[in-house]
C-alpha cells in the first residue's frame, strides 16, 4: 500500500517511512504501507501562484516559460521566483 505525505526534509518522490518497519516480521496477508514524499507543503502564495498558472495555461495556452515570466513580472502577478517556480513545476499535477 503506497501513500504520500508532505515533508520538509525528504525531496518529492523520496521514501519517508514504512509500516511495519524494515526488518520486522509480518503476518501473512498483512498490509505493508510505504509513505513517499510530496515535497514540502505548499504555502498559500505557492497555491495562489499555481492557480494563476493553471488559468494562464488553460485559457491563454501560454508556455511554462511565459507563465513563469508573467507570474514574476512587476507588471503581472508579482510572485517571487520561488513561488512561480513551484507553480510551473506543479502545473501537470
Amino acid at each position: 500500500n503506497a501513500k504520500e505525505d508532505y515533508s520538509d526534509t525528504v525531496a518529492e518522490g523520496g521514501y519517508i517511512s514504512q509500516d511495519p518497519k524494515a526488518g520486522e516480521t509480518i503476518r501473512e496477508n498483512q498490509t505493508v504501507t510505504v509513505v513517499y514524499s510530496k515535497g514540502h507543503k505548499p504555502t498559500t502564495e505557492e497555491k495562489n501562484a499555481l492557480a494563476k498558472a493553471k488559468d494562464y495555461s488553460e485559457m491563454m495556452h501560454m508556455s511554462k516559460q511565459g507563465i513563469y515570466d508573467q507570474l514574476t513580472s512587476a507588471y503581472g502577478e508579482k510572485f517571487t521566483a520561488e513561488e512561480a517556480q513551484y507553480a510551473v513545476d506543479h502545473l501537470d499535477d
